[in-house]
């Protein structure tokens, strides 16, 4: 899933703040070089991200761990 380092990888030119207020939403402000902010939020830090920044796909689902033998097996 996309996170602020990649968010900082990917967009050296802004600034960001990542933030959550108990019981609230995270929320993701961008600020760019005029100190424009632009605020997104979402349930999770990758939600937010993803709100302002769809292009980033999160990452796929790792595969599932094979099924645990067992001695009935």
């Amino acid at each position: 899933s996309p996170n602020l380092d990649t968010l900082r990888a990917a967009y050296p030119h802004l600034s960001f703040c990542l933030y959550a207020f108990a019981g609230q939403r995270v929320k993701l402000e961008c600020i760019n070089a005029q100190g424009d902010i632009f605020p997104f939020e979402g349930d999770t830090e990758a939600a937010a991200i993803h709100a302002g920044f769809p292009e980033l796909e999160p990452a796929p689902p790792a595969e599932p761990a094979p099924p645990a033998t067992s001695v009935f097996d």
